[in-house]
C-alpha cells in the first residue's frame, strides 16, 4: 500500500499456541505443525508433563490436542 489507511487502528496481540505431542511423535501433531509452519504461525509443541503440571493458560492462548494425543497412543 502506497500510505497506511485512514481512520482507527486496533493493535492485535499475537496468539500464543501450544501443539499437544507424545513422545515418539503423532502424525496429526506433525501434520498441525506443517500446516502452521509456512504461514509463520508462531506455536510451541508440548508434552504429557506440561499437560499434568496443569497452569497452561498463563502460557498458550490455545491448546491443539490432535487425534490420540491423550490416549498414549
Amino acid at each position: 500500500m502506497p500510505k497506511a489507511p485512514a481512520g482507527d487502528a486496533l493493535k492485535l496481540k499475537g496468539v500464543r499456541a501450544a501443539v499437544v505431542n507424545v513422545y515418539g511423535g503423532l502424525m496429526p501433531a506433525g501434520w498441525t505443525r506443517w500446516l502452521f509452519e509456512p504461514y509463520e504461525f508462531p506455536h510451541e509443541g508440548i508434552y504429557p508433563q506440561a499437560l499434568d503440571a496443569g497452569k497452561l493458560n498463563a502460557k498458550y492462548d490455545v491448546h491443539v490436542l490432535p487425534t490420540r494425543a491423550l490416549c498414549g497412543a
